[in-house]
């Protein structure tokens, strides 16, 4: 890409500086651009979106070492959150380090020992009615999955693990309508 003039150049590098400044404290869905509830195919349009502007290859004529380096840097982690967020099992891990406030997804999180949150849910009939919600919420059916769990909330109240499953589910049905 080719910038003959030193305006472009100058917004170019100004454009990078900040958003490494702002690196370290946005999420892989910041980056994209895209909402928490997106689906693949919008997660794989932001990225290829994302490349097709910011790929470091582009602006070889036109940074400095330094700049480019940083821009090198954002490329990396907007990679880092296509990988993270493109495999289902990385993303839901991803989805319990957010909610305790990390916004990178690390080797350590990747090996980190995976607790079954239906071993939260004591009664069998509560947990079979946990897991249809769940099953429900992971398919999109908001609605849906908000009867299961409240029927498991019924077996079992006061369950923290199904009143955050709940949680999940309501802001799913006020947010876009559910299912």
């Amino acid at each position: 890409m080719a910038i003959s003039d030193e305006a472009g150049r100058q917004a170019i590098k100004v454009w990078i500086e900040q958003q490494h400044a702002e690196l370290d404290q946005k999420s892989y869905y910041q980056l994209l651009g895209i909402e928490r509830g997106a689906d693949e195919q919008r997660i794989v349009s932001a990225y290829y979106f994302m490349v097709a502007r910011f790929h470091p290859d582009n602006y070889v004529d036109v940074l400095d070492p330094d700049t480019r380096t940083k821009l090198v840097s954002l490329y990396s982690r907007l990679v880092e959150g296509y990988l993270v967020l493109r495999n289902a099992t990385k993303r839901e891990q991803y989805a319990k380090l957010l909610e305790q406030g990390k916004l990178r997804f690390t080797v350590t999180d990747e090996r980190a020992p995976r607790r079954d949150p239906d071993a939260d849910v004591a009664n069998a009939s509560a947990r079979r009615f946990f897991k249809l919600g769940k099953s429900a919420l992971a398919g999109g059916d908001a609605k849906g999955a908000l009867m299961h769990l409240k029927l498991a909330l019924s077996v079992e109240p006061a369950n923290a693990t199904i009143l955050a499953e709940i949680a999940k589910a309501e802001s799913l049905v006020s947010g876009k309508g559910g299912k």
